[in-house]
């Protein structure tokens, strides 16, 4: 016996939500080209690689925009025939070349960087590529915090991911603008803009790392965390009728959680009360945890012998 199947709507793209999150995902998206053209033209004009980089790295933070305003439209469309799960795999796939490409540029900024490393040190950066990272500490710190509030505010992961990218892009330019303001200033430190300018690129590579790895998990069907299939077994134990489960098996599609797990009853009650404990652990189990997508629950009867066995083979 199992339940049926209950793919649950995602509350953050729902009436209200989902104009909030287009909204300050867009301003997100226009104060990124904003920063990444001023830092490029204050880059260029006052000859610094390191607000170069950091004009590049900005770009991270639109590639995360384009995929919220993406997903939108193509995340959320329901399960259909060729896609029953969903089609959430689309976001990990643009999201494994996003931060594919992120990784080769940060790998060129810190080439650059090391092959003129001594060749760029008598050119000191002009003051004016002081204003690039400046603008950028400013304005991201204020993006961070806006967006953030929405991304709560509409129990949107993606979204506060997302804030979290414009700190990241205000914390990065910290560095830059400490190296341009030396260079600036003591032309004969001049090299520590290209000391910036790796510095940067470790971070791009970082931010990188973040969006490749959990993608490339997702892509790969892994499980839930072990803390929640903890709370999986612990709910499901609470539940009136329920005298043990095991055989839990879980599986990530894109953000959400598919659960499969069979109870064991008392052997004696009828196939309806059966059913229904099964109804019950299913419920428990989706208002518990906001990315359980679906439950499958295998209802068998309670044996002291299977029990003793399961424990002995280690599988609750």
């Amino acid at each position: 016996m199992a339940s049926g199947m209950n793919n649950k709507p995602n509350k953050a793209l729902n009436g209200e939500n989902i104009h909030q999150i287009k909204k300050i995902t867009w301003i997100g998206l226009f104060t990124n080209l904003f920063l990444s053209g001023l830092k490029f033209t204050v880059g260029i004009i006052g000859s610094s690689s390191a607000v170069i980089a950091d004009a590049i790295h900005s770009l991270s933070d639109l590639s995360t925009d384009l995929m919220i305003l993406i997903g939108i439209r193509f995340w959320s469309k329901p399960a259909d025939e060729s896609h029953p799960y969903g089609h959430l795999s689309i976001e990990s796939i643009i999201s494994v070349f996003l931060g594919l490409f992120l990784a080769i540029t940060a790998v060129m900024i810190s080439y650059h960087a090391i092959i003129n490393f001594d060749t760029t040190h008598t050119d000191a950066p002009l003051k004016i590529a002081i204003w690039g990272p400046l603008a950028t500490i400013f304005l991201k710190e204020i993006l961070y915090q806006w967006t953030k509030i929405i991304g709560k505010r509409s129990q949107s992961s993606s979204l506060i991911a997302n804030a979290w990218h414009h700190r990241t892009d205000a914390l990065s330019s910290i560095p830059v603008l400490f190296a341009v303001w030396v260079a600036a200033y003591f032309p004969r430190l001049a090299y520590i803009d290209n000391i910036g300018a790796i510095i940067v690129s470790l971070f791009i590579l970082k931010v990188s790392w973040n969006i490749v790895w959990p993608r490339l998990s997702e892509l790969s069907d892994n499980a839930a965390t072990d803390e929640e299939r903890i709370e999986i077994q612990e709910v499901t134990r609470r539940i009136f009728g329920v005298k043990s489960l095991h055989a839990l098996r879980t599986r990530k599609h894109g953000a959400i959680i598919y659960v499969d797990l069979h109870v064991l009853v008392d052997p004696d009650i009828s196939v309806k009360v059966g059913h229904d404990i099964a109804s019950v652990v299913k419920r428990a189990l989706l208002e518990t945890n906001p990315n359980i997508a679906d439950v499958i629950v295998h209802i068998e009867p309670f044996e002291e012998e299977l029990i003793i066995k399961n424990k002995t083979q280690g599988s609750l």
